[in-house]
């Protein structure tokens, strides 16, 4: 089967917001009368629906492919009367609009008028740079992640067993997360596994440990785009019975955001699917599966400083376990440098929603459900690592991923 993420490129909640057709409003005035059939604009307006009032923060349009369109969309960015950029991407018979909403959105309609950048205008972008075994990404100078994707089973099965994305500190050369070694190698940065996959009909493999030969195998890079709203990397990975023999397809999306010089900002996608005919259970339990982020050793050392944050509707606590919630926030201090991080899962993520929270820096979401043959099943997330001066506010983040996806209004 074909991925969505491949095709959609996951920048969207939900696929089906990709179908939503309206016409683009085009301003004529900013077109001379004489050249009005064949000018391009130099501007685009857009009548945009809030359908509830949202916080600040990345949003996305999707609209129909139209001509008005085409000078943005080979600028690739856009820019608003306000100043905030707007990234431009076609995709298809559908062109995306990506921004940083600087202020709240209130429930109802206002219009998007998109212009091209002045001449000579060089905002600082995100890039890529390829070395062997790893991916980074950096927005101008700034390090942003290292995608670790190395698989060298002869030389070091441990260490290269499964792909993580290690995410750079804010305050200096060094990272938030923690790589292979140290206390539980298998935590490793933003990762995701379940260490009870059950194959119908025989098969049981532990892909968050990778025990008894299991791997997570890195296969490539399926495609990427990078502008100076946000970044994405679309990468497939195989996870492996010892004998290389595929068990279960993955495509892992993440979206980089530039927010503030003061904090990443990553939605991130998990699809899934059987390799073979048979239905696969994800099971085990929430310090052993899911979608999860392992803070940086130090914080292992100084466990006793580590704070969580949670909504007043999660309930638990028993093992660090926790019902109820949709989000969780960690605080610790990281040589010298005190931070905050949030850990969103989707509300169209599979239910019931379950948060591991260990005092040593590991948390995350937790899920059980099956992989159907033939159907994939799409996880999304949202991770903010923050200084604490930033004053992240994990709810108000939570609510802005819910609502990333604008609409154009009727």
């Amino acid at each position: 089967m074909r991925s969505v993420l491949a095709r959609v490129l996951a920048i969207s909640p939900s696929p089906a917001l990709l179908l939503a057709s309206a016409l683009v409003g085009v301003d004529a005035a900013s077109c001379p009368a004489q050249d009005a059939a064949t000018a391009a604009p130099s501007a685009v307006a857009l009548t945009v629906k809030v359908s509830a009032d949202r916080p600040a923060g990345p949003a996305l349009l999707v609209v129909p492919a139209d001509p008005a369109l085409d000078p943005l969309v080979a600028a690739g960015t856009a820019v608003t009367p306000q100043g905030t950029l707007v990234q431009v991407d076609r995709q298809g018979e559908e062109v995306a609009l990506r921004w940083v909403a600087e202020q709240p959105l209130p429930a109802g309609t206002f219009d998007l008028r998109l212009e091209l950048l002045p001449a000579g205008a060089t905002p600082t972008v995100f890039r890529f740079e390829d070395t062997p075994g790893r991916r980074h990404l950096l927005h101008g100078s700034r390090r942003v992640y290292v995608l670790e994707h190395a698989f060298e089973p002869a030389r070091n099965q441990e260490g290269t067993y499964k792909p993580f994305h290690e995410i750079a500190a804010l305050h200096d050369d060094g990272f938030v997360t923690k790589g292979a070694g140290g206390h539980f190698t298998h935590h490793r940065g933003l990762f995701v596994g379940w260490n009870k996959t059950q194959v119908q009909g025989g098969g049981n493999y532990d892909f968050w440990h990778c025990r008894d030969g299991a791997s997570q195998r890195w296969k490539e890079h399926l495609t990427e785009r990078a502008g100076p709203v946000c970044a994405d990397s679309v990468e497939r990975i195989d996870w492996c019975a010892k004998d290389g023999a595929p068990v279960v397809h993955e495509v892992r999306s993440i979206t980089a955001w530039q927010v503030a010089t003061d904090r990443h900002l990553f939605d991130v996608a998990i699809e899934l699917w059987p390799a073979g005919e048979q239905r696969i259970a994800l099971r085990g339990d929430p310090q052993h599966a899911g979608c999860q982020f392992r803070a940086a050793e130090d914080v292992h050392q100084a466990q006793g400083d580590t704070v969580y944050v949670r909504p007043d509707s999660a309930r638990g606590g028993d093992n660090d376990v926790w019902q109820d919630l949709d989000w969780a926030m960690i605080r610790y201090r990281l040589r010298g440098q005190d931070y905050d991080v949030v850990h969103v899962s989707h509300t169209e993520n599979p239910r019931p929603s379950v948060y591991s929270t260990r005092a040593y820096g590991r948390f995350g979401s937790f899920q059980e459900f099956d992989l159907e043959p033939g159907k994939s099943t799409v996880l999304r997330y949202r991770v903010v690592v923050a200084k604490r001066s930033a004053g992240v506010d994990p709810a108000t983040e939570a609510a802005a991923f819910q609502a990333l996806a604008l609409t154009l209004a009727d």
